[in-house]
């Protein structure tokens, strides 16, 4: 599959035109080694059920980021790279996933996520920074500070659609 103009961007798909098929691969492996592919194909939809997977996201980042935290701290950058690439795009995905949405485009990804409810503070700009200077360490210390606030904007959000629900069926 063609990956989209809107998908196109660095350090996502800079040269790629192709999308990989990743259909054979469990769900967590698919989003490593394939960035957005469910965003792109809709082969299957996850941010439609957002308790389910937006939870999974989160032990995906709690699961390798102690492998970035090694290649920071044994000061090989270069070997962070591609993983700060997948953790970038998971982080993203997290993001609009978490509101239900899938990620349209890449492009203007930074203004898009201002528009969105439940996000952390500044995100626009933070989001520029981290794709803009991967792989330093202070993009990856950006996307252990994200990760650590959406979880907890979500687990808010999730508490206030839970009483906006129970408010509407008690008024029923």
């Amino acid at each position: 599959m063609k990956i989209p103009v809107s998908f196109r961007r660095r350090p996502f798909f800079q040269r790629e035109t192709e999308l990989t098929p990743g259909q054979a691969l469990p769900f967590p492996e698919v989003l490593l080694k394939v960035p957005f592919y469910y965003d792109v194909t809709q082969e299957e939809q996850p941010w439609l059920d957002k308790e389910r997977t937006v939870p999974l996201l989160f032990s995906l980042w709690q699961r390798m980021e102690p492998q970035l935290a090694a290649c920071y701290s044994e000061r090989k950058p270069q070997d962070a790279e591609q993983q700060m690439i997948a953790m970038s795009a998971l982080y993203i995905n997290c993001l609009w996933w978490s509101h239900g949405h899938r990620l349209i485009s890449l492009q203007l990804i930074e203004e898009t996520s201002e528009t969105l409810t439940y996000k952390p503070a500044n995100i626009g700009e933070r989001l520029h920074y981290v794709l803009s200077d991967l792989p330093r360490f202070h993009a990856f210390l950006q996307v252990k500070a994200l990760f650590e606030e959406q979880q907890k904007i979500f687990a808010k959000m999730l508490v206030l659609e839970k009483r906006d629900e129970n408010k509407q069926m008690s008024n029923l």
